[in-house]
C-alpha cells in the first residue's frame, strides 16, 4: 500500500489483486522506519482498514 492513496486508492489495489490472487496481505513497500513521523499514524490507519479479507 502507497500512504499517498489513503484507505480508497489501497483498497481498490487491493480489489484489483484479489481478482487474480488469493490469500495476500497486505504492506508498505519500505516498512514502516523510514515514515515521516507524521505520516506512520495514518499509514497504520489504512493498515488496520485493510485487515478484513478482500470480496472477491
Amino acid at each position: 500500500m502507497h500512504f499517498e492513496d489513503g484507505v480508497e486508492g489501497s483498497q481498490r489495489r487491493a480489489d484489483a489483486v484479489a481478482r487474480h490472487v488469493t490469500g495476500f496481505g497486505v504492506a508498505t513497500e519500505c516498512g514502516l522506519g523510514l515514515l515521516p513521523r507524521d505520516e506512520v499514524r495514518p499509514t497504520l490507519e489504512i493498515h488496520r482498514a485493510l485487515r478484513a479479507p478482500v470480496a472477491h
